[in-house]
């Protein structure tokens, strides 16, 4: 993750950086079948450096319940809004969506 590295972001959080964009890929390649493109965007905000996956499906993404450990999946979500200082979805002008995690900085 060299564009935390670049802006002199702490290791701790580049840990959570690579969990949270491989459980938001995930789960917009899960949900859509592996049939679409998805884009990763990265950028600073005023409230910490922000990942965004863009994809194609309109269906919106929901945490499963991450004590639930005999479960196989659905725990992705439940472990970026536990990383993240706040994450969400927003629709993308063209149809599909964005969901976006802001990390905390330490």
């Amino acid at each position: 993750m060299r564009w935390f590295t670049a802006r002199g972001y702490a290791s701790s959080l580049i840990q959570d950086a690579r969990l949270v964009t491989s459980e938001l890929v995930t789960n917009a390649y899960v949900h859509a079948n592996g049939r679409q493109r998805i884009h990763v965007h990265l950028y600073d905000s005023d409230a910490g450096p922000v990942i965004e996956v863009w994809d194609s499906s309109s269906q919106r993404p929901a945490p499963g319940d991450l004590a639930d450990t005999d479960a196989e999946n659905g725990r992705g979500l439940a472990t970026v809004a536990a990383l993240a200082a706040a994450w969400g979805v927003n629709p993308l002008a063209g149809g599909g969506k964005a969901v976006y995690a802001v990390l905390a900085v330490p």
